[in-house]
């Protein structure tokens, strides 16, 4: 009995799925001389259209947002143009075109912001979509901006969903900063495929991806923020940076160091080989068994007691910083709590008090590095 229950249930899947295909790839052609009632599907220019409002008199063809909404892309990419002089003016007008949209395997969609692009939003803007790891945004960072005037996020992304890509855009927060928040946000299982070439500026934080992934970031400028740049948070949260990037805490305008320019948290982990944290607390700050790789890396803050330590790791954190430099800071790379950091091949110089210093059962592996290291009680260097 279970058996044939399963089959009947087998069957009956396969049917449905049958007249989906059957809905998608063979409606009717449009015609300019049929009125179209909202929810009716057309084929044209081989993608399906659904209908939104009833047509009698206008008869705009599909292509025109303002009466249909793309209901189904069998391959190939689909253009479609944003910004001043475009049948889509504003990112919410593409969106909603697109909202609906199916995609077959391998099609896509990709909302290209025009020159003059400049839109202002008054709450975060979300990037999810049940197919938008077939979707992207993409500027040609010929000024294309987007405004956000609210507290809250920039553009998020939650719930399991993904992304394809953002790119070649400027993202820019209220000038009375953002109330905490980051100018991208990808939490809860979430994946963001992609991210470059895109300027963040006025945000408390430039990039976080919470329990999440956020995969070929590369070309970003974080400006004007609080308190940190690139953020990974949790077990299973990692953001990989594969081009180098550098996070200033002399772009803030608080007149306070920021507390991190990179922070793995939680068990996060950023992977970010040659990149720059300066003037920040901790410039490269992995905590609470988070995880970072930062080889080839560089980091430069004043010699003062405002500043902890250019590479800091504590609670079982680990940094990777094989053949990285630490100037000024009140230490080079220091750790604590049964932290790591691997310090090969390193150098420290200009710092306040120590090059390298671990305490509290931690240890610094400072094989072939140059600065003077401090041996803290219950902890080691090894060189």
């Amino acid at each position: 009995m279970k058996r044939a229950l399963n089959i009947i249930t087998s069957i009956s899947a396969t049917m449905i799925l049958a007249c989906i295909v059957g809905a998608q790839n063979n409606p009717p052609t449009w015609s300019p001389s049929i009125d179209y009632k909202a929810g009716d599907t057309v084929n044209y220019l081989g993608i399906t259209f659904q209908c939104t409002i009833n047509e009698t008199t206008t008869r705009y063809n599909p292509h025109q947002p303002s009466g249909w909404s793309i209901y189904y892309v069998p391959s190939g990419n689909v253009p479609i143009p944003v910004g001043p002089g475009t049948a889509c003016p504003h990112l919410i007008n593409a969106w909603n075109y697109i909202k609906s949209a199916r995609l077959a395997a391998g099609a896509t969609i990709t909302l290209e912001l025009q020159h003059g692009f400049n839109d202002s939003f008054s709450s975060s803007f979300s990037l999810d979509h049940p197919f938008g790891s077939q979707i992207s945004i993409t500027g040609d960072n010929s000024g294309q901006i987007a405004s956000f005037t609210s507290q809250s996020p920039g553009f998020t992304l939650d719930s399991g969903h993904s992304f394809g890509g953002l790119g070649g855009l400027s993202i820019q927060g209220p000038t009375t900063g953002s109330g905490g928040t980051p100018a991208i946000l990808v939490s809860q299982r979430s994946f963001l495929k992609g991210l470059s070439n895109v300027s963040f500026s006025n945000f408390d934080v430039g990039i976080s991806a919470d329990s999440s992934q956020i995969d070929n970031v590369s070309e970003i400028s974080i400006k004007q923020f609080v308190t940190g740049g690139v953020a990974s948070n949790g077990n299973g949260a990692r953001i990989n940076i594969v081009a180098p990037i550098k996070v200033d805490g002399a772009d803030t305008v608080s007149g306070t160091p920021p507390q991190y320019a990179f922070l793995a948290l939680n068990g996060g982990a950023i992977d970010c080989p040659k990149c720059i944290g300066n003037d920040c607390y901790y410039c490269f700050d992995a905590e609470e068994t988070g995880t970072i790789h930062c080889q080839n890396s560089s980091s430069t803050s004043p010699a003062t007691t405002l500043y902890g330590a250019n590479y800091w790791a504590s609670d079982k954190g680990f940094i990777y910083a094989v053949s990285s430099s630490s100037t000024g800071s009140q230490s080079g790379y220091a750790c604590r709590y049964d932290s790591c950091i691997d310090a090969t091949s390193c150098s420290a110089v200009g710092y306040k008090t120590y090059g390298y210093f671990p305490y509290y059962t931690s240890t610094i592996m400072a094989f072939g590095s140059s600065g003077y290291p401090f041996n803290g009680q219950d902890s080691s260097v090894w060189q």
